[in-house]
């Protein structure tokens, strides 16, 4: 990895790029550029811990760091507490953890605490894309689930709460795939049908694209969803994530199958 250190360019207001790639390190606000990231089905964590040191424990609101073998970093944060966490499955990730009823988790690739990690973006300098591929054996087991690009902030247990999200998934167990947003904290999220059903043990892979401009395209194994309309603000920075609300008959193994995120144009396939 190239450790040069580079100059802040304060008129420019950034620092200069010499195309040497996202693994450049420099001082400052703006640690590194984003780099991609990616977990392809190779099983549970190599490491799982509390975010800032010593053992992950059940406990509403802590968050916990897993570090899977090909590098991915995962935030997991216990919206309730969650006594099992993500695990190792035949053909990818199990993110269901406590089979309990309005049993709650989100997850975030990278570090949650760091806006500037290489696995954030900036609205208006960066366009990239999210994918995540999924099974969900019960879809009348989860009130809400599915993944999403948030403003940074801290993890809120009420998701509504977020300032702006951009939302893909199914919402009150009823198996419609939804985009769900907000901008600017207006209280109002727009829910809007893409029109497909997620069956009982289907598997989907879910896209969320964001422009330079901010423009948001989702779309749902390749089809690109053209009702949706949501812009996120030009300098905010972003994170990817999922969240997970298991409903009276719970939503079982849900398996995270595979997973890539990165700078559009660099788009690394899910493999099948």
């Amino acid at each position: 990895m190239d450790k040069q250190m580079v100059a802040y360019d304060a008129a420019a207001g950034k620092y200069p790029l010499d195309g040497r790639g996202p693994e450049k390190m420099t001082l400052g606000p703006q640690i590194r550029a984003p780099k991609s990231m990616w977990y392809h089905g190779l099983g549970g964590p190599v490491l799982t811990q509390k975010r800032l040191g010593g053992a992950a424990a059940a406990n509403v609101g802590e968050t916990d760091t897993l570090l899977f073998g090909s590098g991915a970093v995962m935030s997991l944060y216990q919206e309730t507490a969650q006594t099992l966490m993500p695990v190792g499955a035949a053909t990818g990730l199990d993110i269901s953890c406590d089979l309990v009823n309005n049993e709650a988790l989100q997850w975030v690739w990278g570090d949650s605490g760091d806006q500037y990690s290489p696995y954030a973006f900036k609205i208006g300098t960066h366009a990239f894309y999210y994918e995540s591929d999924i099974t969900l054996p019960d879809i009348s087991g989860t009130d809400f689930f599915g993944i999403y690009v948030r403003k940074y902030e801290a993890f809120n247990a009420t998701f509504t709460s977020y300032t702006d999200y951009a939302f893909l998934g199914v919402i009150a167990n009823a198996g419609l795939i939804r985009s769900y947003t907000d901008l600017n904290s207006g209280g109002s999220p727009t829910s809007t049908s893409t029109g497909i059903t997620w069956a009982d043990t289907e598997r989907k892979k879910l896209r969320i694209e964001v422009a330079l401009t901010g423009v948001v395209t989702f779309s749902v194994n390749g089809a690109v969803l053209g009702a949706t309309s949501f812009t996120f603000d030009v300098d905010d920075y972003v994170i990817c994530g999922g969240r997970l609300l298991h409903d009276t008959d719970v939503a079982n193994a849900t398996i995270l199958n595979r997973m890539s995120l990165g700078l559009l144009g660099e788009t690394l396939p899910i493999l099948p």
